[in-house]
């Protein structure tokens, strides 16, 4: 084998570093020398005999053996700088593994660290098979081999390959007796990635002055008591409020320990002492109260302390804002189970049913016809649960166009369609986010947005009308309808999958001819009576209270006789009207029939021969019979949810039971004939005839 003056032979154990080490070489000394990286095997099948051989302290040893009369150059490592600032950005005392192989690599590396300046934190050498326990540790830093460092560690800092130190080039160009510039190049190289360094260094130093100066100008203009305590227990920050708050300046705080300055405030020290976290934790400083509030920024060493000291006062106002701002729009119920009356087995059953459901986030539907109070309940219920200090936003379906629904719920973009808001919309589904939102007449929300209601309720998430960008929601939901949901459902007007997801908790109210013993309670409690004295007041309660009626509108029919009633009142102070005189007008305006009808009056008339046709139910008759004409010759299908709909009918608070009844009683009489669903109802020709005598059945 013979001896070559021009090869230098690299040989390290690790491809990595073999293949690093060359590329370096090659491009200080491309124009002196051939740089051979081998592996092991290539290495023993080596034609020739190098003059030097450059070796790692692990590969040392095989070096020697194969090559014992070329010169033998081990080489000295010295960190790079890369990432040198993440180092210098780790908190001050705390520890950080140093990961390398072998044993003697990973000591030289912590070693030139610390020479380069790294002194606020305690670095421990690490290698593969050492017994140090490393669930101590968060912080591993390595030199480009991740492998040698701890699995699962929570941060991984790179410091890239160990460059060649120069004591290491200055004796390769001494063996092969190389000119000096080549020293120059390395060094200015090794010059270049210091200044570099040093920039990196300069501005995360200054990125992180400039979040400083940030947080501290924030501070300033806070309200609060702000103090910041570094890790030496130093206050860095003390802001104008923690000025008025302990009596303190600024000048006189800023650089001193924290204990020192808050001495005449005993308890606000202990809890900074026992370094555990607080969230407003009430608190009472110079007869003053706050919320006192404590972040650590340092988790390892708890040192690093945010204090602020928010005051009750300045809570109760900005909540007072809200409240009030909540109010203007609307957003704020007014009801809550106390103003539900009714001492009667039935209301008090479903009261405290809803007051159960009120402790849960679940989905409630609340059944029952029109005028029984469903939204009372509804804005009960949200006051009595955990969301009570957030808003409640209320949407009826049947009173809102569908073209008009997906945007009032769903908020929209700007230029999501022709009129839309500049600047795009807050849907009532953003409104409501951590309160309630409250879906009246869900019963009548098309297939399509039943679709969209669907989505939200299982992934409490939204997108605007001209959006592709999800926001998360969380509400509580609760809906109301008076149809019949299930019936809706088997003739595929209402989704299966959205009646499931809402009827979690129903709440069936009860309608008021069920529950006719809460009627006194209700119309005492109405100051719509103020006005009359007692014993009229004793009279006309007694005497509505025992009529036999089904009061079809419910609470919302009486609460409208009880304004009737004030309204006769006022406009007769001359000359009171006495019970007896306001009931027989009642009875006449409401009810299509003179003269009292008691619970005893009415008993006695069923002896009696009764007329063909009460007023009241010609009536409705003739209401709906001119109904049924007027959609027939629109073209539009007929059956009691579109006749409930009408004009003729609504203004007679008809439910769509009482119209169900009233069609099958009128197609026995022979005024028309009930068809199939989607067929729906048509006049016969006796029916034609009543209409155009203005007769009733």
């Amino acid at each position: 084998m013979t001896q070559t003056n021009s090869e230098l032979v690299v040989y390290s154990i690790t491809r990595e570093d073999r293949a690093y080490l060359a590329q370096t070489l090659t491009r200080m000394f491309r124009n002196y020398l051939d740089i051979i990286a081998p592996d092991e095997k290539e290495l023993l099948e080596l034609p020739f005999k190098p003059k030097a051989v450059l070796v790692t302290q692990l590969s040392r040893k095989t070096a020697v053996e194969l090559f014992p009369e070329s010169k033998i150059i081990e080489i000295d490592r010295m960190v790079s700088g890369y990432n040198l600032e993440r180092i210098m950005m780790l908190p001050q005392k705390s520890a950080a593994l140093v990961a390398n192989l072998p044993k003697s690599s990973a000591l030289e590396t912590v070693n030139n660290l610390y020479s380069m300046g790294i002194k606020q934190i305690k670095l421990v050498p690490y290698w593969p098979g050492s017994k140090i326990e490393t669930s101590l540790y968060d912080t591993v830093i390595y030199t480009g081999f991740k492998h040698y460092a701890p699995e699962n560690m929570k941060n991984y800092i790179d410091i890239g390959h160990r460059n060649i130190a120069t004591t290491t080039i200055v004796e390769i160009i001494k063996t092969y007796n190389l000119p000096s510039e080549c020293l120059n190049k390395y060094t200015e190289n090794n010059a270049r990635q210091i200044v570099n360094i040093c920039y990196q260094i300069a501005s995360a130093y200054n990125e992180a002055k400039n979040i400083k100066e940030v947080f501290e100008q924030q501070c300033n203009l806070s309200q609060n008591a702000s103090i910041y305590i570094d890790h030496e227990d130093v206050i860095s920050i003390f802001n104008p409020g923690a000025e008025k708050v302990f009596s303190v300046t600024r000048s006189a705080a800023i650089g001193t320990d924290y204990r020192k300055t808050l001495s005449g405030f005993g308890h606000v020290v202990e809890r900074i002492a026992a370094g555990k976290p607080l969230n407003d934790h009430f608190i009472t400083i110079n007869e003053a109260n706050y919320l006192l509030t404590l972040n650590s920024i340092d988790a390892e060493s708890h040192r690093r302390t945010l204090v602020n000291l928010t005051p009750v006062e300045t809570l109760q106002r900005s909540e007072a804002k809200a409240r009030k701002k909540m109010h203007a729009k609307g957003f704020v119920p007014k009801y809550s189970f106390s103003d539900i009356l009714g001492s009667s087995e039935t209301t008090q059953k479903v009261t405290q049913r809803a007051k159960h459901y009120a402790e849960s986030d679940a989905t409630v539907l609340i059944i029952g016809e029109s005028g029984t109070g469903k939204e009372l309940f509804a804005q009960s219920i949200h006051n009595a649960s955990k969301r009570r200090g957030a808003a409640f936003v209320g949407l009826n379906f049947a009173a809102l166009p569908e073209s008009l629904a997906e945007s009032e719920l769903f908020g929209h973009e700007e230029g999501a369609f022709t009129g839309a808001a500049k600047g795009g919309r807050a849907g009532l589904f953003e409104v409501a986010h951590n309160g309630t939102i409250f879906l009246d007449e869900i019963g009548d929300a098309s297939l399509a947005m039943q679709v969209r209601l669907l989505r939200v309720i299982e992934e409490r998430e939204i997108m605007r009308v001209g959006s592709s960008r999800v926001i998360p929601v969380d509400i509580r939901i609760i809906c109301a309808t008076n149809r019949d949901l299930s019936q809706l459902v088997r003739e595929g007007k209402f989704r299966q999958d959205l009646y499931y997801r809402i009827c979690i908790l129903p709440l069936r109210l009860p309608p008021l001819r069920e529950r006719r013993k809460d009627i006194p309670d209700i119309m005492r409690a109405s100051k719509e009576l103020a006005c009359l004295d007692k014993k009229t007041v004793d009279e006309l309660v007694a005497s509505i209270a025992g009529l036999e009626y089904d009061w079809p509108g419910n609470i919302r029919e009486l609460k409208s006789i009880m304004q009737y009633i004030s309204v006769m009142y006022r406009e007769r102070t001359e000359q009171p009207v006495s019970a007896r005189e306001l009931l027989n007008e009642i009875h006449y305006q409401f009810f299509g029939c003179s003269g009292i009808s008691s619970k005893k009056e009415t008993r006695q008339r069923q002896r009696e021969p009764r007329p063909a046709q009460p007023d009241r139910q010609g009536s409705e008759t003739a209401a709906i019979l001119t109904a049924i004409e007027v959609l027939s010759q629109s073209g539009r299908p007929v059956g009691r949810y579109s006749l409930a709909k009408t004009k003729e009918l609504r203004h007679l608070n008809l439910s769509e039971t009482r119209i169900k009844t009233r069609l099958k009683k009128l197609a026995d009489q022979g005024y028309i004939v009930i068809r199939k669903t989607k067929q729906g109802v048509i006049l016969t020709d006796k029916g034609k005839e009543t209409l155009r005598r203005s007769d009733t059945v």
